[in-house]
C-alpha cells in the first residue's frame, strides 16, 4: 500500500472513505461538510449524521432539555462554531408552523443548514471561532468544578466573609451522587448533607444515608417553589415526615448531648471564644525560637555579622557569658575590679 510522503497529496487510487469515529457507518453521504482546515482531507465531521443527532440527544437529556446547551456542547463535540445569532434563527424557523423543518426535533439540522453560510457571513469554521457563548443562559452553571461554601472551624467578628472557605468538588462526582443538577443546586444539596452530617455527628449507615439525601431534596425543592411562590405546605409536610421517620430529631439531640461534654464545649471556645493572641508564658513552650534565635545569633557573630539575631543572642545569653578578652587583661595588668579586691580581703579577714 503506497503511503503519501508529507507535503504530497494522495492519489484517488489511494484515497480513503471516510469512516465514523463513533460508529463505524462509511455511507459518504450520510456527513456533514466542514471548511474547517484540520478535516481538509475529506472537508467532512468525523462524525455521521446519526451520531452527531445522538450526540445532541445526549446533552439534551444532560442539561434537562436546555436546547441552547445542548446546540453549544454539540458543537464543540464535533468541532463546529457555536453562532448565537444562528441558534436563535434556527429556533425561529423550527416554530415556525409554515416551515418544512417545523419542530424543536428539526433545531440540529435547522442549525447545521444556517452554518453552510458561515463563510458568507464570516462566522469561522470550528469551535474556536464560535461567537456569543456569553449570551447562553445557564452556560456558567455547569462548571467542572463546584465550590461549597463552608463555615471555618475558628470564626471571627460576625458576617465577615473570611469565616467561611470554599470547598470545591468535581461537577462530575456531585452529578453522579445526586443527579443532573446545575452547579447551583449540587452545591446547595451538597451542603446540606454536609450540614446534617456535622450536626448528626456522623452519617455511618444506609439508611439515614438514604433518608438524609431525600432531605436535602426536599429542602430544595421546598426553596424553589417558594421562589415560584407556590405553596408549600405539602412539602413541608413530607418534610416533617421523613425526619420524623428516620428519627434524626433524637439522633441529633443525642449527638448534642453525647458532645456537649468535650467536643462541642472546645467547638464553642474555639467558634465564640478564639485566642487573639498567645499568652507570653505559653507562646514558646518549646523554647522554638529561642533556638532559632541562638542558632542564627551564634553562626552570624562568629561570621562578623551585627543583626537583630546577634542581639537577641548576646541579651539572652549574657548572664551565662565571660568575657575572656577584659579578664585577661585585668590578670596580667593587675587591675582586678574593686568589688573582687574587696570579696578577697572580706574572705580573708573572715578567715
Amino acid at each position: 500500500m503506497a503511503i503519501a510522503k508529507k507535503g504530497k497529496q494522495i492519489g484517488e487510487e489511494t484515497k480513503k472513505k471516510l469512516i465514523c469515529i463513533s460508529c463505524g457507518c462509511g455511507v459518504q453521504n450520510n456527513f456533514n461538510a466542514t471548511k474547517d482546515e484540520y478535516h481538509k482531507f475529506f472537508n467532512k465531521i468525523p462524525y455521521c449524521k446519526d451520531c452527531v443527532k445522538s450526540i445532541y440527544k445526549g446533552y439534551l437529556v444532560k442539561y434537562n432539555g436546555n436546547t441552547n446547551l445542548a446546540i453549544y456542547f454539540t458543537c464543540r463535540k464535533i468541532d463546529i462554531p457555536y453562532i448565537h445569532q444562528a441558534y436563535l434563527a434556527a429556533m425561529k424557523e423550527s416554530q415556525n408552523e409554515n416551515s418544512v423543518l417545523n419542530g424543536e426535533e428539526n433545531l440540529l439540522p435547522i442549525y447545521l443548514k444556517n452554518l453552510a453560510f458561515a463563510d458568507k457571513n464570516g462566522w469561522g469554521s470550528s469551535f474556536d471561532d464560535s461567537q456569543g457563548e456569553n449570551n447562553i443562559e445557564g452556560l456558567s452553571n455547569y462548571d467542572v468544578y463546584t465550590k461549597i461554601k463552608r463555615p471555618k472551624k475558628v470564626a471571627g467578628e460576625l458576617g465577615d466573609d473570611d469565616n467561611y472557605e470554599d470547598i470545591e468538588f468535581s461537577t462530575a462526582y456531585l452529578q453522579s451522587v445526586w443527579g443532573r443538577f446545575d452547579n447551583d443546586d449540587l452545591a446547595y444539596l451538597q451542603n446540606e448533607y454536609m450540614d446534617w452530617e456535622s450536626k448528626l455527628g456522623q452519617i455511618d449507615t444506609k439508611d439515614i444515608d438514604i433518608i438524609v439525601r431525600q432531605i436535602c431534596y426536599q429542602t430544595l425543592d421546598i426553596n424553589k417553589a417558594r421562589e415560584n411562590g407556590e405553596d408549600v405546605t405539602k412539602k413541608l409536610n413530607a418534610l416533617t415526615s421523613l425526619m420524623n421517620n428516620g428519627g434524626l430529631l433524637e439522633k441529633q439531640n443525642r449527638a448534642v448531648q453525647n458532645s456537649k461534654c468535650v467536643g462541642q464545649r472546645i467547638e464553642d471556645i474555639e467558634t465564640f471564644r478564639p485566642v487573639k493572641k498567645a499568652d507570653p508564658e505559653l507562646a514558646d513552650v518549646d523554647n522554638v525560637n529561642l533556638l532559632f534565635d541562638a542558632f542564627a545569633g551564634c553562626t552570624a557573630r562568629a561570621l562578623g555579622k551585627n543583626n537583630k539575631y546577634v542581639e537577641k543572642f548576646e541579651k539572652e545569653f549574657e548572664p551565662w557569658s565571660i568575657d575572656i578578652i577584659e579578664k585577661g587583661k585585668a590578670q596580667l595588668l593587675g587591675t582586678e575590679s574593686d568589688e573582687e579586691c574587696q570579696s578577697q580581703t572580706k574572705s580573708q579577714s573572715e578567715d
